[in-house]
């Protein structure tokens, strides 16, 4: 009964190609997942540098209103002129007012992209550890298979065509010494 062997030669070259696109995708992947994961931490980083100098802000108007209605407590000033002033104060707060609104819509939204971050940070690490030990297996796989692609076949390829060279070779001397 006849038993096929299996093509060894292509088994052995398709291991190390195999192995050299596994780690070469799973490198690139890596380095994707890197890039993103840095952006989305400028953008938690921009909102929360965003959220303090808001916040700063919404402080120097609070400083703001208290000092003109301290003014207007202490003023003698006549009707007009303290009407005038207390509409100045209700501009600014009601300027006070849509700062506080925008400062909790920018604190929900940092809330929100803070969330994300964490999200991806714990998808981060999982995928991080699996993509790199997708490396050594694309590197293991590309090694095993090229060497034994070298050991097993080629090595004897290469002694087959030197043993060859050197039969023509001889053969080349020996028909030039006839012809002399």
């Amino acid at each position: 009964m006849f038993v096929p062997s299996p093509p060894t030669d292509n088994l052995y070259k398709f291991l190390f190609i195999a192995g050299i696109v596994t780690y070469l995708l799973a490198f690139h992947e890596m380095r994707a997942l890197k890039q993103a994961w840095y952006e989305q931490a400028e953008v938690v980083q921009t909102q929360f540098i965003d959220l303090s100098l808001d916040s700063l802000s919404r402080e120097d108007g609070l400083f703001k209103l208290e000092r003109e209605l301290d003014v207007i407590r202490r003023s003698k000033l006549d009707d007009s002129t303290q009407v005038r002033m207390i509409e100045n104060v209700s501009r600014h707060v009601d300027d006070h007012l849509e700062k506080s609104i925008a400062l909790i819509r920018n604190r929900g939204n940092y809330l929100r992209e803070k969330r994300e971050m964490e999200r991806l940070e714990n998808d981060f690490e999982s995928s991080y550890h699996l993509l790199r030990r997708a490396t050594w297996v694309g590197f293991a796989m590309a090694l095993t298979g090229g060497l034994l692609w070298y050991i097993k076949l080629q090595r004897h390829e290469d002694a087959i065509q030197r043993i060859a060279g050197l039969k023509a070779s001889e053969e080349l001397k020996g028909m030039t010494k006839r012809k002399t």
